[in-house]
C-alpha cells in the first residue's frame, strides 16, 4: 500500500497513486473482472435508467398547466435578441427583473426543435393575467401554442433525467453504488420531481445546476488531493462557470457558490487543524499554512471560481454591464415586489416568521401526505427518520476519517450540501409554491440512499456472521 493515498469513502475504498493513476483494491478481483459480472453490471445499469426515464416520458402533456409557463415562452424572446439579433439594447434588457438563463434555454430548445421562426410570436402574447381564471385567459389569446408548449416540457423532462443521472453518480462516487441506485429512484419517482419537470418552466435547469456543482466539486478535489494542479485550476473554472448558470436562472442558484465556497473553507480548516498540533506559536503555524501547496490551490481555485462566476453572470445578462450591482440590487427588489403582490393577493400560503417556514420545509419534504414516496412504518414517517439518522450516519463518518487522517472524506460535501441547501431554501422560502421546496429533495434523497444502503450493508453482514458462528457450531458439534 506504499505510495497509496486513500479518497475518502469507507464504504467504497478507491485509492490513487502518487501519479494519480486510478487503482483499485484487489479484495475479489477475480469476480469483479469476470465478463459476467461485468455484463451483469451494464445490463442493470440500463434497466435503471430506463426505471428513471419512463416516470419522465409518462403524460407530460397531462401535467396541470401553470401560468408561469406562459410567462416563460413568452420570454424565450431574450434567446433570440441575444443570441440571434445581438440586440443588447433592446427594452427588454433595459431594466434587471428576472434572471436570463433560463430563457436562453427555452429559446434554445425551441430553436433546436425546429421553432425558432416562432419565437417572436410567442413574444407578442400578452401576459397572463393572474387574477383572472384558466378559461378567461385562453379566450384571451393569452396561451402560448400547445405544441410549444410541449416541446419545452418534453426537454424539461429530459433535464429531470440528467439530475436522476448525476444523482446516481454522485451516491455512487461517495458512497456506493447500492445508495447512488436507490436515490435515483427516490428521486426519480418523487411527486414533486414529475411536477415540476413536465413544465415548460427553468426549475429542472436549476435543479440540473445545482446539482452539477457537487458532482464538480468531487471532482475538484479528487484532482486537488492527486495534485494535478492545471486540472484543478480547469475545474474550478467550470465550477465558476456552472453556479453563474445556476445563479443566473434563479437567484436561489446562488446557493451553489455557498457551497463550493464554503467546501474550499472547510477543507482549509481541516488543514489548518493538521498544524495545530505542531509545537510552533500562531504566527508561524499561519505561515506554514500559507505556503502549504495544497492550501494555495484551493485558495487560488475559490478566487479563479468566484471571479469566473461573476464574469459570466454579467456577460450573459445585458442589463448588468452598465450596472451590475444596481442591477443585482433591482432583481431583488422586483423579487420582493412579487411576493409582496403574491402575499396580498393570498395566492398562496404566506410563510413570514422563521418558524412558520422551518414547519413548512420538513413538513413539506420529509413527511407523508407531501412530496415523499416512502410513507409511514407503524405510524412513523420513513422519510424523516432516514434522513435524520442518515444524516447522523454521515457526521460520525466523517468525523471518524478525520480523526485518523489530515483531510476530509469525500461525505463532508454531502453533508455540506445538505446543510447549505436545507438552510436557504429554508430561511428564504416566501411562500409555499410546490416548486420552492425543489432544491432540498436531491440532498434528501442522497442522504437517505446512504443510510438505506448502510442498513443493508449491516443487514447482510450480520445475517453472515451468524450463518457462519451456526455452521462453526454444527462443524464442532460433528467432529466431537
Amino acid at each position: 500500500m506504499r505510495g497509496l493515498k486513500p479518497v475518502f469513502c469507507s464504504d467504497n475504498p478507491v485509492l490513487f497513486n502518487v501519479k494519480g493513476a486510478l487503482h483499485v483494491d484487489k479484495t475479489g478481483a477475480d469476480d469483479y473482472q469476470s465478463n459476467f459480472f461485468n455484463v451483469a453490471k451494464e445490463f442493470f445499469l440500463i434497466i435503471l435508467v430506463i426505471l428513471i426515464v419512463v416516470p419522465f416520458m409518462r403524460k407530460i402533456d397531462k401535467n396541470p398547466f401553470h401560468g408561469d409557463e406562459a410567462y416563460w415562452l413568452r420570454s424565450s424572446i431574450q434567446y433570440k435578441l441575444f443570441f440571434i439579433d445581438r440586440a443588447l439594447d433592446s427594452k427588454e434588457f433595459g431594466r434587471c427583473r428576472n434572471e436570463p438563463v433560463g430563457k436562453y434555454i427555452i429559446g434554445l430548445v425551441l430553436h433546436v426543435a425546429g421553432y425558432g421562426d416562432r419565437i417572436e410570436e410567442l413574444g407578442r402574447i400578452e401576459p397572463w393575467k393572474f387574477d383572472k381564471d384558466y378559461k378567461w385567459n385562453v379566450d384571451n389569446q393569452r396561451m402560448p401554442p400547445s405544441e410549444l408548449r410541449s416541446v419545452v416540457r418534453f426537454a424539461m423532462a429530459l433535464f429531470g433525467v440528467l439530475i436522476c443521472v448525476l444523482i446516481y453518480w454522485i451516491g455512487r462516487i461517495v458512497c456506493s453504488m447500492k445508495a447512488g441506485i436507490i436515490a435515483s429512484l427516490l428521486l426519480a419517482y418523487n411527486p414533486l420531481m414529475q411536477l415540476c419537470c413536465k413544465r415548460a418552466m427553468p426549475d429542472a435547469p436549476l435543479l440540473l445546476f445545482m446539482t452539477a456543482t457537487v458532482i464538480l466539486s468531487i471532482y475538484f478535489y479528487r484532482s486537488l488531493v492527486t495534485q494535478r494542479n492545471l486540472r484543478t485550476l480547469i475545474l474550478t473554472t467550470v465550477i465558476g462557470v456552472n453556479c453563474a448558470l445556476a445563479a443566473g436562472t434563479k437567484l436561489n442558484g446562488g446557493l451553489s457558490v455557498f457551497i463550493f465556497a464554503l467546501f474550499c473553507m472547510y477543507l482549509i480548516v481541516v488543514k489548518s487543524s493538521f498544524y495545530s498540533y505542531t509545537k510552533e506559536k500562531y504566527f508561524e503555524r499561519i505561515i506554514k499554512l500559507g505556503k502549504d501547496k495544497e492550501v494555495k490551490s484551493i485558495l487560488a481555485g475559490l478566487l479563479i471560481g468566484c471571479i469566473t462566476t461573476i464574469a459570466v453572470l454579467i456577460g450573459m445578462t445585458p442589463c448588468l454591464y452598465r450596472q451590475p450591482v444596481n442591477g443585482i440590487v433591482q432583481m431583488v427588489d422586483v423579487r420582493t415586489e412579487h411576493i409582496y403582490i403574491q402575499r396580498t393577493n393570498k395566492w398562496g400560503t404566506s410563510l413570514d416568521t422563521l418558524s412558520k417556514k422551518f414547519n413548512s420545509v420538513v413538513r413539506q419534504t420529509l413527511f407523508p401526505k407531501n412530496y415523499v414516496i416512502l410513507g409511514t412504518l407503524f405510524n412513523f414517517p420513513v422519510d424523516f427518520i432516514l434522513f435524520l439518522l442518515g444524516l447522523v450516519l454521515l457526521i460520525y463518518s466523517e468525523v471518524k476519517y478525520l480523526l485518523s487522517n489530515s483531510r476530509a472524506a469525500l461525505q463532508s460535501i454531502v453533508i455540506l450540501w445538505a446543510v447549505v441547501t436545507c438552510t436557504g431554501i429554508t430561511v428564504w422560502i416566501p411562500l409555499s409554491y410546490p416548486r420552492y421546496y425543489l432544491p432540498i429533495l436531491p440532498c434528501i434523497v442522497i442522504v437517505e440512499g446512504y443510510c438505506i444502503a448502510r442498513i443493508y450493508d449491516s443487514i447482510v453482514i450480520f445475517i453472515k456472521r451468524r450463518l457462519i458462528s451456526s455452521t462453526a457450531g454444527m462443524s464442532a458439534g460433528l467432529e466431537g
